[in-house]
């Protein structure tokens, strides 16, 4: 997860960077804004969201690189 994320670098300037560290905020400030748009969710129902709303990167439901795929923000709250 988090593959190739830009990011401020060591140093100054952006770098692409990759791993849960990087994907986890993402992920955690949609499920904020998943909520924000509809309080009366479950855990569960936000997750089912993250997951049905992600961008298929890889042609199926699941795949074992790109997990439910690239987040995409304006299709979870809508």
């Amino acid at each position: 997860p988090g593959n190739w994320l830009w990011t401020t670098s060591p140093g100054g300037g952006y770098g692409q960077w990759y791993g849960t560290s990087f994907s986890a905020p993402v992920v955690s400030g949609l499920a904020a804004l998943i909520m924000s748009a509809n309080p009366s969710l479950s855990p569960a129902q936000v997750e089912t969201i993250l997951e049905n709303s992600a961008d298929d990167l890889a042609g199926t439901a699941f795949h074992p690189y790109f997990g439910n795929g690239r987040v995409n923000a304006a299709k979870a709250v809508t």
